[in-house]
């Protein structure tokens, strides 16, 4: 009988070891003079790593712009080049750390906008862009050409190899822009809506 008994304690000791997930212990006095032990939680993966982009910001820029007016005393179709204003690059920059990943961190920033992003080391056309636009008699035009320009802020964070806990190893600024460009004209004296990239040629160029 007491054979049995200390078989079915074994039996007992075996499957906590095995059921029981393992977590790091940690030693800590328990203020008698004896030592207890504690266990620090898993919380993340053991030395994984995670990108996450924030403050992102989508304004218009305008690249391309020219000023043409129509003084013919009729309405007439006009197709005319915007000549390069601004170059957007995409881009990225380390201001602590030595972690950047690009093609996660650009992908990170595509999740967050409407539109694809410009992948690093791309720029805008810096060769002038063709603009079609119909002017009536008597007035002066803006064509121009622009992408919305979008900026953020990139941190890395690493888990230790314990799996206990994870602190940033790495920071820094992206820069980039929507893939598609946009064109058009405004006249000087329409009232476009706010935010869009004609109110930002008129009130440049007008």
């Amino acid at each position: 009988m007491r054979d049995t008994y200390r078989l079915g304690a074994g039996v007992v000791a075996l499957c906590a070891a095995v059921l029981l997930p393992s977590t790091p212990a940690l030693a800590a006095d328990n203020g008698g003079g004896t030592t207890a032990v504690a266990f620090a939680p898993t919380v993340c993966e053991p030395n994984f790593k995670a990108y996450k982009v924030t403050s992102v910001k989508t304004p218009w820029t305008v690249t391309h712009a020219s000023i043409h007016e129509n003084y013919s005393g009729s309405t007439e179709k006009r197709t005319a080049k915007a000549s390069k204003q601004t170059v957007l690059k995409a881009s990225l920059s380390v201001t602590s750390g030595v972690e950047a990943k690009a093609g996660v961190i650009f992908a990170k920033v595509d999740s967050k906008v409407e539109f694809t992003v410009a992948g690093e080391g791309q720029k805008t056309k810096s060769s002038s862009v063709t603009v079609t636009s119909t002017m009536k008699s008597g007035r002066r035009y803006v064509f121009f050409a622009g992408r919305r320009k979008v900026t953020g802020e990139w941190t890395m964070t690493q888990c230790n190899s314990r799996g206990t806990a994870s602190s940033v190893k790495g920071r820094g600024k992206v820069a980039t822009f929507d893939k598609v460009e946009g064109t058009g004209s405004v006249w000087c004296g329409a009232k476009p809506k706010a935010g869009t990239l004609a109110a930002k040629a008129k009130k440049l160029y007008c």
